[in-house]
């Protein structure tokens, strides 16, 4: 049985964005807790003010805290420096949803982090039972897939189709899902 399946579980989201990701997460009953970290500490800001069309259902929820801070830097800590600090595998499920892709990143800095040790040191930040998911908005990529599988116990990708209502035409998204075990 996975922590998905039973009990409380806590929730790690890097990157906050419009906060939709977060929204969802807070959906499930089952969560007890969900950290959000946030490098850019205006957008924390604008959701505190409730300024985006999902920032009243994050700041009434108690559940839900933020962190601002770079969440790249946080994993090769362990999470050791977060403000709430837990355990370095108190986590039953990290959402990531920063870089654009595991080679389209935002910050070059980013790219020790898709690396068999940033990964490891990620995985170390979970439950042993835990559940990483890392958005994209390329195709599957065949060297990261391979990566998670040395890392990870099992490991998918799936492609999402996501409707276009501008133009009519669906892109796609990946979400790559690894399992500890």
């Amino acid at each position: 049985m996975s922590y998905c399946d039973a009990g409380k579980i806590d929730v790690m989201v890097g990157g906050l964005g419009l906060g939709y990701t977060a929204a969802a997460v807070l959906a499930d009953k089952r969560v007890q807790s969900m950290t959000i970290i946030e490098v850019l500490p205006y957008v924390i800001s604008w959701h505190k003010q409730g300024l985006l069309p999902v920032s009243k259902a994050l700041n009434d929820d108690p559940r839900c805290s933020y962190e601002d801070g770079d969440f790249f830097a946080l994993v090769a800590n362990k999470f050791n420096t977060l403000k709430s600090p837990k355990n370095a595998n108190h986590y039953h499920v990290i959402l990531l949803d920063i870089d654009h892709s595991p080679e389209n990143l935002l910050q070059a800095e980013n790219q020790t982090f898709y690396t068999a040790s940033g990964l490891t040191r990620l995985r170390d930040c979970l439950h042993d039972s835990g559940v990483f998911a890392l958005w994209s908005n390329e195709p599957p990529q065949e060297l990261f897939s391979l990566l998670l599988g040395q890392i990870f116990a099992t490991t998918s990708n799936h492609v999402i189709p996501v409707p276009n209502p501008m133009t009519g035409i669906a892109g796609h998204n990946t979400i790559y899902l690894a399992r500890c075990r």
